[in-house]
């Protein structure tokens, strides 16, 4: 199943209920003001109901119903184009487990199992729903800590989803590795091995990677991917990446001496072992430790963020 344009940001999923739809304020609200942190007064509020008028607003707002205002939220994406992803992402370190330096890589293929594992229980309804207070809290992001991918094209982003991924991409020493997802612990971490060991025998690509371009503002990156999809062969292994379930990042042989310099390392200090235009980043590094790295452009927020972090660590 290949990958195609978002028409939902927010997944309707089956099994979990759809929290209450957002009540609509009448522009007239003295709410509103404070809102803003304007003192409500007769002069404030015949300003703001010009500006509104104005503006084209009222009349939009006027034709609002709640479920229209929830559609609108749930298609129209107001994060786009959004490239500059260091700036605009979220790293989580997680916590340090039992694994050791010599047994790095089972971490790593251990996380990408337990992200396997969290994704099948989230599409077939088996995770407990979010709430406060007894109120259904949204779960249609969550979907998109998976088979996410950001794709441009001239000055134009388009946000994919791929529901059926069976591909991982894994970056090592900066080259690039689009392999089969593997859900047997022993042969997934033979692959991450193999992509390993082949990148150390390679001369390092850290320094002329994708990852630095996908680390850029969105007017370098414009120029720079229209020049590389005029490559035939550039387009065709694109054509994978977007496909992917999710991107991992091995950052051997890097071991960061506090959890401060891991978190920085995590998310901007190696952009050649990076694709920022993956939803979800995983990297590991040589001593076992482990973050992960969000894409808000992906609309993936906190709730999604934080239980995914939490869900991989268990």
């Amino acid at each position: 199943m290949k990958s195609s344009p978002v028409n939902w940001l927010c997944d309707p999923l089956p099994g979990y209920t759809e929290p209450p739809v957002a009540p609509l304020l009448p522009l007239g609200d003295p709410q509103i003001l404070v809102d803003k942190n304007v003192r409500p007064s007769p002069l404030s509020k015949t300003v703001y109901q010009l500006f509104w008028k104005l503006n084209g607003f009222w009349g939009f707002y006027k034709s609002l119903t709640p479920e229209k205002l929830e559609k609108l939220l749930r298609t129209v994406n107001v994060r786009l184009p959004g490239l500059y992803s260091p700036i605009i992402s979220a790293t989580l370190l997680l916590e340090h487990s039992q694994y050791t330096t010599n047994d790095w890589l089972s971490r790593a293929t251990a996380l990408v199992l337990a992200a396997q594992s969290f994704y099948e229980d989230l599409m077939k309804g088996r995770l407990e729903q979010d709430n406060i207070k007894g109120m259904p809290l949204e779960m249609g992001e969550y979907p998109n800590l998976f088979g996410t991918v950001l794709a441009v094209e001239g000055t134009h982003v388009t946000f994919l989803k791929n529901r059926d991924p069976k591909y991982l991409l894994v970056i090592s020493n900066g080259w690039y590795y689009c392999v089969p997802l593997a859900k047997d612990f022993q042969k997934l971490r033979n692959i991450l091995e193999t992509c390993y060991l082949d990148s150390q025998n390679r001369e390092s690509a850290l320094h002329n990677s994708i990852g630095w371009i996908t680390a850029t503002e969105n007017r370098v990156q414009f120029f720079a991917w229209k020049r590389l999809r005029k490559n035939p062969l550039f387009r065709a292994e694109l054509e994978k990446i977007n496909d992917i379930f999710l991107t991992l990042c091995l950052d051997s042989p890097v071991v960061p001496e506090s959890d401060n310099d891991a978190a920085r390392f995590i998310h901007i200090d190696n952009p050649g072992n990076r694709f920022y235009l993956s939803g979800t980043q995983l990297v590991v590094f040589a001593n076992a430790v482990a973050g992960v790295i969000f894409n808000f452009t992906a609309y993936i927020d906190g709730n999604p963020m934080s239980r995914f972090a939490n869900e991989l660590y268990k």
